[in-house]
């Protein structure tokens, strides 16, 4: 409970227990800052590597995935969250993949929800993104990769918190 306390999934409340802590715009927004920097510093790490060609194979593969759930909102949501959590997975930096997956789990609520409130097409648009990078990490082109990286998370980030707000939601 202290380890789920301080990671801030629970709240305590004296008296009345422990519940789910609800995340405001404000928090989300905080934790998709934090995702962001270290996925891009991981994305930097992997397009550094010598030895990135499995790697590369793998995020083509996580691309094909997002590509085939096109049509399936849930699947296509859970195929990217695949491809952002290997980026972190294959950084080669345990402490830094153990900050950004904390930190994308604890998002992860938001992120569903907000999915499926997102214009349709945003999908496609994403899966081309995701394999501009991975041929920009192949290339071994970490600057250009990390400033992809970035503008592509921004772009993400924004479009989930207007997803939520047009949902009317000010807390998950």
């Amino acid at each position: 409970m202290l380890r789920l306390r301080s990671e801030r999934f629970i709240e305590n409340l004296p008296r009345r227990g422990a519940f789910v802590r609800a995340l405001t715009l404000d928090d989300l927004s905080d934790l998709y800052d934090v995702v962001t920097a270290v996925e891009v510093m991981a994305v930097g790490l992997i397009a550094e590597a010598s030895d990135r060609a499995e790697i590369v194979a793998e995020l083509s593969r996580l691309c094909d995935k997002m590509e085939a759930a096109l049509e399936d909102p849930e699947l296509w949501t859970h195929s990217d969250e695949a491809f952002h959590r290997a980026l972190l997975e294959f950084s080669g930096n345990a402490p830094l993949a153990q900050t950004g997956l904390l930190h994308r789990d604890l998002a992860q609520r938001a992120h569903f929800v907000a999915d499926r409130a997102r214009p349709k097409g945003t999908e496609r648009k994403s899966v081309e993104t995701h394999r501009a990078l991975v041929d920009l990490i192949a290339a071994g082109d970490a600057e250009a990769a990390r400033a992809n990286h970035l503008k592509q998370r921004q772009r993400g980030s924004e479009s989930l918190l207007a997803a939520i707000r047009a949902l009317g939601l000010r807390s998950l």
